[in-house]
């Protein structure tokens, strides 16, 4: 009966538990909405390997038409594709210990307020261990040093910046900025009077953007400004993440070591990596100092 008993709660915990994580885990995590997550293949176990694909533009001809029939052949070429391989390598892993299954059932129920609480707590391990690891792949061709405020001038030079870098205008481009900067924008009137500014509001996470010299502009409280970091400007297509659909909770018994305890935990696999010409799509702003 015990062991029915736990197969049934980490079934239940699995069930309820996993799309409340991952709605949870979109809520608090604005890196991670913003990059490409869209790929080729299955992600079933760590180590899974799968493809993210573009489709090369085309050379194209310009024909010039007279009235001998010049300009009516053109030559069809053969499509071809860019892509980048990634690997789920990356496994992000929180647990609790517990000292017997009856602390664990009372979890189990998704509305009470002992399962909203650990479950944040677990979303928000998560969380912060997935932000870390996409902040360490930023490896841009360009950086701003330098930047003690950050100024509707910094802006404009990263807007030229990625201008000049040909990012594609199919997809919106993006800032995320420390606190500090973020905060230098506000007291500026051209980022917030209505005077000079429009009245659209892109809003990730529950905060709204600042849409402004072609990027929305987010603060990313995750970030502080200093000598190597402060703030990114990126297209999304700097960086491709892939995962697999859901995080799987475990509830083990750990009798085999000589305890009377469980082990909840939660892990979920993923794996990112620059994109194609990644590091010309995003900007790193920093103090230098």
């Amino acid at each position: 009966m015990a062991n029915s008993d736990l197969d049934d709660v980490a079934s239940a915990i699995q069930t309820f538990w996993s799309p409340l994580f991952m709605d949870q885990l979109r809520q608090t995590n604005l890196l991670y909405n913003l990059v490409n997550r869209d790929y080729t293949g299955d992600l079933r176990e760590g180590g899974d390997t799968v493809k993210v694909n573009q489709i090369n533009a085309p050379t194209g001809q310009r024909l010039t038409i007279d009235g001998a029939g010049v300009g009516r052949t053109f030559t069809p070429e053969t499509i071809s594709l860019s892509s980048v391989s990634v690997t789920a390598d990356q496994r992000l892993v929180a647990s609790y210990d517990f000292h017997d299954l009856m602390a664990i059932q009372s979890l189990i129920d998704p509305l009470g307020g002992k399962s909203t609480e650990v479950r944040n707590a677990m979303v928000s391990a998560i969380s912060n261990q997935l932000n870390t690891y996409l902040y360490s792949l930023v490896a841009p061709t360009t950086t701003i040093p330098s930047i003690a405020t950050m100024t509707a001038s910094t802006v404009a030079l990263a807007r030229e910046t990625a201008a000049l870098a040909k990012w594609g205008y199919n997809k919106p481009w993006y800032a995320l900025l420390a606190p500090q900067y973020y905060s230098d924008l506000l007291v500026d009137t051209t980022f917030t009077s209505a005077d000079f500014v429009g009245s659209d509001a892109p809003v990730i996470n529950g905060q709204i953007g600042l849409p402004r010299y072609g990027f929305r502009v987010y603060e990313d409280n995750t970030q502080s400004i200093s000598a190597t970091s402060g703030g990114l400007f990126f297209h999304p297509d700097f960086l491709y993440l892939v995962s697999q659909y859901e995080p799987r909770f475990k509830v083990s018994d750990k009798h085999a070591q000589h305890e009377f305890a469980y082990v909840l935990s939660v892990d979920w696999v993923i794996g990112a990596k620059l994109g194609i010409s990644g590091a010309a799509k995003h900007i790193k702003v920093q103090t230098g100092v």
